[in-house]
C-alpha cells in the first residue's frame, strides 16, 4: 500500500532538525523576518536571479544588498562573489545553482545561510557543494540554517521545467533508498517523497483519474504544488542523510562535460540507472515500486518524460557522442561510486551512458 504523508488541507509546519529550521506551507514566508532576527541574519546579502527576485520582492526589500547570480560553475561564481559578500550572512532565493553558491560562500566565510527555493532542487536540504574557486582557507560543507518552503514558489516553474525539476527530486529520493549507507529513517522519507512526487507529476501531466468537477481548479493546483514541494524537501533530506552514488555521479559529470541542463539530465538517466540498480538490491527496488504503485517504475518514468515533452535520451539533450570517453574517464575516479550497491566499474558507466543515447 502506498502511504500518504501530507494533509494538503493543513500543510503548514515548522521542523527543527539539528542546527537548521525548515518552515513549510503557504504562510511560511511571513515568519522569515523573525527567523532571520533569531539567527542574527538581519544584515544579509540576497543572492537571486531576475526571475526569483521578482517572485520575492518583499524579501529583496529587506536585504542589505542584492546580487544576481550568473550562469556557470558554482565554485567559480562563489569565488567571484566571496569578497563582495565579505562576512555577511546570505539568503538565497532561486534554484539549485543559486542556493549552492550561497552554501559555498557560507562554507568559506563561516556565516549562516538561508534558502527560499523557487524550484524542486535538493540544494536547500543537503550539505553538498563546492567551496569557492581560489579559496585557500579552512572551509567546510554546510547546509542552510533556515529553509522556507512555499509551495507556490517551489512549484512555480512552467510545466516542462517543473516536471524536469520534479524528476531531479525523484532521483534524489530513489538513489537514497539504494545507496549502501541507506537506513530506515531516510528510506521512510524517500518513500514518502517518491509517492508525493510521482503523484504530483502525474497530476501535472493529466495522468490517472481526473479530479471531480466539484473540486475548484485553484484547490487542485494548490494541492499538487504542496505535494511536489514537500516531496522535494523530503527527497533532499533523504539524499542529504545518505549521500549519493552512480546516478548522481554520472549526471553531474554529463552536465559538466556535455554542457547540458541539470534537471532534465537526471530525468533522462533515471530509467537506465534505476534498471542498473534493480538487480543490485531487490528490496530497494520493491520499495520504489510500492511508493510509485507500479511494477515497472523505470518504464513509467520514461513515459512521463516523453509526455511532458522532455528529452528521453542524451542525444535528445544535445550531448555529443564523442564526449562519452571523457564522461566515463571523469566519473570513474569519483569516490561516491563506492556507495553503489555492488560498485560501478568504468565498463558499467560506459554501458549506462551508451544505453542512454
Amino acid at each position: 500500500m502506498t502511504p500518504v504523508f501530507l494533509d494538503t488541507t493543513r500543510p503548514d509546519f515548522v521542523w527543527r532538525d539539528g542546527e537548521r529550521l525548515i518552515a513549510f506551507g503557504p504562510s511560511a514566508l511571513a515568519s522569515l523576518p523573525a527567523y532571520l532576527r533569531a539567527a542574527g541574519m538581519e544584515n544579509f546579502v540576497l543572492l537571486a536571479t531576475e526571475r526569483s527576485v521578482g517572485q520575492a520582492t518583499e524579501v529583496a526589500s529587506m536585504a542589505a544588498e542584492t546580487v544576481f547570480v550568473r550562469h556557470g560553475r558554482v565554485d567559480e561564481i562563489a569565488g567571484e562573489l566571496l569578497d563582495r559578500v565579505g562576512t555577511r550572512p546570505v539568503l538565497a532565493v532561486g534554484g539549485g545553482r543559486v542556493i549552492d553558491v550561497a552554501k559555498s560562500i557560507g562554507g568559506a566565510n563561516g556565516e549562516p545561510v538561508a534558502a527560499l527555493p523557487t524550484t524542486l532542487s535538493g540544494a536547500p536540504m543537503t550539505p553538498f557543494h563546492r567551496l569557492p574557486a581560489g579559496f585557500a582557507g579552512a572551509g567546510r560543507l554546510i547546509r542552510p540554517k533556515i529553509v522556507i518552503g512555499v509551495p507556490d514558489l517551489m512549484a512555480s516553474q512552467p510545466r516542462e521545467l517543473l516536471v524536469g525539476s520534479a524528476m531531479n527530486a525523484l532521483s534524489h529520493a530513489i538513489e537514497s533508498i539504494f545507496v549502501t549507507t541507506s537506513s530506515p529513517v531516510p528510506r521512510l522519507a524517500a518513500q514518502s517523497a517518491i509517492s508525493l512526487l510521482y503523484g504530483g507529476i502525474a497530476e501535472e501531466l493529466g495522468i490517472g483519474a481526473p479530479q471531480p468537477e466539484t473540486v475548484a481548479v485553484d484547490r487542485v493546483t494548490a494541492d499538487r504544488r504542496a505535494r511536489l514541494s514537500l516531496g522535494a524537501l523530503e527527497a533532499g533530506f533523504a539524499v542529504g542523510a545518505t549521500g549519493y552514488a552512480v546516478h548522481h555521479v554520472l549526471c553531474q559529470t554529463i552536465v559538466r562535460i556535455g554542457e547540458v541542463p541539470h534537471a532534465p539530465t537526471y530525468g533522462v538517466m533515471l530509467p537506465y540507472t534505476l534498471e542498473f540498480l534493480r538487480i543490485r538490491d531487490a528490496v530497494a527496488w520493491e520499495m520504489v515500486a510500492e511508493a510509485m504503485n507500479t511494477p515497472e517504475p523505470s518504464t513509467v518514468i520514461a513515459q512521463m518524460m516523453a509526455t511532458a515533452g522532455l528529452p528521453t535520451s542524451l542525444k535528445g539533450l544535445g550531448v555529443a557522442p564523442e564526449r562519452i570517453n571523457e564522461i566515463v574517464a571523469a566519473a570513474e575516479p569519483r569516490a561516491q561510486l563506492g556507495l553503489t550497491p555492488g560498485g560501478a566499474t568504468s565498463e558499467d558507466l560506459r554501458a549506462l551512458v551508451e544505453a542512454a543515447f
